[in-house]
């Protein structure tokens, strides 16, 4: 902490606290498949830490409750796609539902808010 004041302290945190930390775990693109995807080699599944105090302003971070497999997000894989393609390292493509945890001050929704969209293969997602 970083104490300000003589005799009583007052202090101000400078560091988060456990609860402003969220652990994600996401599907990840390794490498293009060839053909048919392999689960083994193509994808990985990461962890990483969110910050809630890391939203931007009109940020939203969002839990995830369920998810869609969609054909098409195999064709995004690819390295041309017409819906868009995913980068090696980034997060695979997923519509989901779920509920906000966090929001920024100037967010469009608020915590407790359910809402839909491309979420991403992932537990949390984080969302303008």
């Amino acid at each position: 902490h970083n104490c300000l004041g003589i005799g009583r302290k007052m202090c101000a945190p400078d560091k988060q606290t456990e609860d402003d930390v969220i652990i994600n775990r996401k599907w990840t693109l390794t490498c293009r498949p060839n053909g048919k995807m392999c689960p083994h080699g193509d994808v990985a599944l990461r962890t990483e830490e969110i910050s809630k105090i890391s939203l931007k302003k009109d940020e939203i971070l969002v839990e995830t409750i369920v998810l869609s497999c969609d054909a098409f997000i195999r064709t995004m894989l690819d390295e041309e796609a017409y819906h868009g393609v995913v980068a090696l390292g980034g997060t695979l493509p997923a519509i989901g539902y779920g509920r906000v945890v966090a929001a920024g001050p100037d967010a469009t929704f608020k915590v407790g808010t359910l809402v839909s969209g491309m979420m991403g293969a992932q537990t949390h997602a984080k969302i303008r």
